[in-house]
């Protein structure tokens, strides 16, 4: 397996994971900032995954993605605003 791929879809994780993390404690304006970055790292290290043939992986990361969407339209509340 290629090593390196394998870095990039790992750090992809780790950038993933802060942006969701930041979600929870921003301003309401940057919040679909942090989704999208959170988004785009995951939909990033689902290619990844999928290129390396890592079938549970590919699993995990389109749940995460979509527990991602479904935080953000929580914490996107008028009563937030």
């Amino acid at each position: 397996m290629n090593s390196e791929k394998l870095r990039e879809l790992e750090e992809l994780k780790t950038k993933a994971e802060f942006f969701y993390s930041q979600m929870y404690v921003c301003k309401s304006y940057e919040l679909k900032d942090f989704k999208d970055d959170a988004s785009s790292c995951l939909s990033q290290a689902l290619v990844i995954a999928e290129e390396l043939e890592l079938s549970h992986e590919v699993k995990l990361l389109q749940e995460r993605s979509e527990h991602v969407r479904n935080i953000y339209n929580q914490l996107n509340l008028p009563s937030r605003r």
